[in-house]
């Protein structure tokens, strides 16, 4: 190998481990205090403060709720459409992180389906576009917590896409998710319910 080739192919590794490493220091899954959360946060937009209850223990129980009161930015650099919005959930004195959500999705934290029909129609185009983004996810998780505790398909069908994946420590709980509407589904009286979302949820313990 020619001096000319052996540059280009150290050039192109160095190319692969930069795009790596930026990518891992954009997902970061620890706790967060307010203070911290401003200076992450510097370039994006605070849209909302709500009250939101979030699950105390997702991986097992779909009842147990937490109130946390939760921070909403809009990361205004993400391209993925929908664009990322980041939840940050805390108690309700703004002082101890509870959870955290990755959210590539419409709720938020209100959306009404059926006055955004030919949004929902056109995402019902980007299935690649979100399992690519769903499998990337998964990879960059895996890089920081290893293979995951649980893998789960909800629903694989004609008309939607389910899946869960999750990482379980004694520090938190870590769901990755994706739900993807195949087919709209629009029911009289009601509208249309469609929901397109890639997400990552961790739960402080």
């Amino acid at each position: 190998m020619n001096y000319i080739k052996k540059l280009k192919l150290l050039l192109l590794i160095m190319a692969i481990i930069l795009v790596k490493s930026s990518y891992s220091q954009e997902l970061d899954l620890e706790k967060k205090v307010i203070s911290e959360v401003i200076k992450v946060e510097a370039n994006s937009i605070l849209t909302d403060t709500i009250n939101f209850g979030i699950l105390k223990n997702p991986h097992n129980d779909i009842n147990t709720t937490l109130q946390t009161r939760a921070l909403i930015f809009l990361r205004i650099k993400d391209e993925f459409k929908p664009q990322l919005h980041l939840w940050y959930f805390y108690d309700q004195n703004l002082n101890e992180p509870k959870g955290l959500l990755y959210n590539w999705g419409l709720f938020n934290p209100s959306f009404n389906p059926s006055k955004n029909r030919d949004l929902l129609e056109s995402l019902t185009k980007q299935e690649d576009e979100f399992t690519k983004k769903f499998e990337e996810q998964k990879t960059l998780i895996s890089d920081l917590l290893g293979e995951p505790s649980e893998v789960r398909i909800i629903e694989d069908s004609k008309s939607k896409l389910v899946k869960q994946v999750l990482w379980i420590s004694n520090e938190k709980i870590v769901q990755l998710s994706i739900e993807f509407m195949r087919e709209l589904n629009e029911i009289p009286g009601i509208g249309i319910l469609g929901d397109f979302h890639i997400q990552i949820m961790t739960t402080y313990r």
